[in-house]
């Protein structure tokens, strides 16, 4: 087959935007709603994580061993507000089915505060070449149910473009499974399985243990 001029031009400007597209990754992916229809979605590939935010926007990155090259982009998720978690019929936005492994807070950005037309924002990308964590980081297993609970920040009344020590989590795990069991929800099955992880703040760092695996540590 014999390509006109117009067809050529566009066949190279094709070739030269896969290696782009390949290595840019994915990007504003959203957490897929866990359905408790489908059960079949705990395990050894898939987890479930219960978790909302406080700001606008916080971007979280899955960590990957190849954190450090340029041009391999992390996998990543952006959350936003779920309202009024753990109340009465609000679970079905509260619960996430996730991939397992850590991730890190990598941005976030938030206008609320004390002039709605400031907008607060972190500085890229919350995990240093040494593996510290910036901002906040947790780990889930495999097959795990996961509460973490509201990632919350003072974003709002810190100074703009403000680095470190921002971040929080606000979780109570006994009032969130009294709130299941009292919502009758098709959520009461977990309850018995739902397990609080660990926050890690800023200054924790991402280790490879003796095992060959990547863990956390707050030190």
């Amino acid at each position: 087959m014999i390509l006109t001029s117009s067809q050529k031009n566009c066949l190279k400007l094709l070739l030269l935007l896969i290696p782009s597209i390949l290595i840019s990754g994915c990007v504003n992916n959203k957490l897929q709603k866990y359905d408790p229809n489908n059960p079949l979605e705990i395990s050894n590939n898939k987890a479930i994580i219960v978790l909302d935010v406080q700001d606008d926007q916080v971007r979280i990155n899955k960590f990957d061993e190849n954190y450090n090259n340029p041009r391999v982009k992390p996998f990543s998720y952006t959350l936003s507000p779920n309202g009024l978690i753990f109340r009465d019929n609000s679970f079905k936005d509260a619960f996430f089915t996730i991939e397992p492994g850590i991730y890190y807070i990598s941005h976030a950005k938030s206008t609320t505060g004390y002039d709605p037309q400031i907008t607060h924002y972190t500085i890229l990308p919350g995990l240093t070449q040494e593996g510290r964590v910036v901002y906040g980081a947790f780990k889930v297993n495999p097959g795990e149910v996961a509460f973490l609970g509201k990632i919350d920040s003072i974003l709002s009344i810190a100074s703009s473009k403000t680095s470190a020590n921002l971040f929080f989590v606000k979780s109570n795990l006994d009032e969130a499974k009294q709130k299941i069991l009292e919502s009758g929800s098709k959520y009461k099955p977990l309850v018995s399985k739902l397990q609080k992880i660990t926050f890690y703040p800023s200054g924790s760092r991402i280790y490879l243990d003796k095992n060959g695996e990547y863990n956390l540590s707050l030190d």
